[in-house]
C-alpha cells in the first residue's frame, strides 16, 4: 500500500452492492412496457449514466422526451417496488471496508443512485465505514462527469493523488479519471476490456484488497 493513500472511493451499484442484474432487470421491463427492447449489456455499458437523454439514445433517438421521462420514472418505480428488497452486498464487501479501516484510510461511496435508494441498499453495519456519501442526486451532473468524485473530495479534504477510486463501469471509470484520481475495476458486471483507464482489473474486491495489501 502506498504511503500517501489516505482514502478508497467507492461506486455502490456493481462495486459495494450486488445490484445490477436487478437493475437491468427493471430497465428492460419499463423498456418493454413501451414496446421496447434493449439487450442487457448495453444496459451495463451504459450504467450509472442512464438519463433521460440516454433513454432517448439507446433507441436511436426514436421516442420523445416525454417517453423517455416516463420510461426514467417506471425504471425507478419497478425497481424501488420489486427489487429493492432483494438486493444484498457483496459477500466481501464488509470485510474490505473493514480492511481499509484497520489501515488507518477513510471510505467514501460515489453512487450515480438517488439517495433514498442508496440508504434502502446500504446496510447500518457498513454505513458506518464511509466518511462521505455523495449520491446521483447530490450533483447536477452525474458520471461521466467528474462532479461526484470531486464532491467526495471536498467532502474529505483531500486531493486526488491521496485517494484511489473503484469502478465497474465505462462512466464510472472516466468519472474518476477526468476528477484525477487512479481507477482500479471490478469485472462484476462487465469484461475487463470495457474498463479502459482503470490501472488494474479485478474479479471482487477481495482480489483488489490483496492486491492493495489491505490487512487481512
Amino acid at each position: 500500500m502506498e504511503a500517501s493513500l489516505k482514502a478508497v472511493l467507492l461506486d455502490m451499484d456493481g462495486v459495494v452492492a450486488d445490484s445490477m442484474g436487478y437493475h437491468v432487470a427493471a430497465w428492460q421491463e419499463a423498456f418493454g412496457h413501451y414496446g421496447l427492447s434493449v439487450p442487457a449489456e448495453v444496459l451495463y455499458l451504459n450504467e450509472g449514466a442512464i438519463a433521460t437523454e440516454t433513454v432517448r439514445r439507446l433507441n436511436g433517438g426514436t421516442i420523445d422526451a416525454a417517453k423517455a421521462e416516463a420510461i426514467f420514472a417506471l425504471q425507478k418505480r419497478i425497481f424501488e417496488e420489486r427489487y429493492l428488497a432483494r438486493v444484498g452486498l457483496f459477500a466481501d464487501t464488509a470485510r474490505f471496508l473493514e480492511a481499509v479501516c484497520a489501515a488507518g484510510l477513510e471510505a467514501a461511496l460515489v453512487s450515480g443512485s438517488s439517495e433514498p435508494l442508496v440508504m434502502g441498499i446500504l446496510r447500518a453495519e457498513v454505513r458506518c465505514y464511509f466518511s462521505a456519501v455523495v449520491c446521483g442526486d447530490s450533483c447536477s451532473r452525474s458520471k461521466p462527469h467528474p462532479d461526484p468524485y470531486l464532491m467526495a473530495l471536498s467532502a474529505l479534504g483531500l486531493t486526488s493523488a491521496e485517494c484511489i477510486a473503484v469502478e465497474n463501469s465505462p462512466a464510472g471509470v472516466a468519472a474518476a479519471l477526468s476528477a484525477g484520481l487512479t481507477c482500479y475495476g471490478l469485472t462484476t458486471t462487465l469484461a475487463p476490456e470495457h474498463l479502459l483507464g482503470a490501472v488494474g482489473v479485478f474479479g471482487s474486491l477481495e482480489e483488489l484488497r490483496r492486491h492493495l495489501g489491505l490487512p487481512e
